[in-house]
């Protein structure tokens, strides 16, 4: 599990969240019981491009981006993603999440969290490592 940012990572404008570290495959994004606590809240502060990848299906704290950020671009991979994976367009008025269109045109067609973040369907596929 990925339980916090290094100091390097919390000064990026662009964060690709990896999809190993050290040879072990990350799956999942902080800790509700690491070492009999909780790995805390994720804090990105600088950052204007977030990217998540498929392999990371499991969010187990929050993660809070800085609200004096202009823009904030977030790109997540799993098809389900997550919510608490990108900030909601009431904290961050010009944030956009770029999802699959599947899961785009399902939240249409649902009218689910439509106020609450800007999706934006992703026309681009990255694969990292590979």
């Amino acid at each position: 599990a990925i339980i916090g940012l290094s100091e390097e990572g919390k000064t990026k404008e662009t964060l690709v969240f990896p999809t190993e570290i050290d040879g072990y495959r990350v799956f999942m994004i902080g800790t509700s019981f690491f070492m009999h606590r909780s790995s805390g809240s994720i804090f990105i502060e600088h950052a204007k491009n977030v990217y998540y990848t498929s392999q990371h299906d499991l969010v187990e704290v929050s993660i809070f981006y800085d609200r004096m950020t202009d823009d904030l671009n977030v790109f997540v991979g799993p098809r389900y993603p997550d919510p608490e994976l990108y900030a909601s367009s009431y904290s961050i008025k010009n944030s956009k999440v770029f999802v699959c269109k599947e899961y785009y045109d399902e939240m249409v067609e649902l009218a689910v969290h439509l106020d609450s973040y800007n999706y934006t369907p992703a026309n681009v596929a990255y694969y990292l490592d590979e």
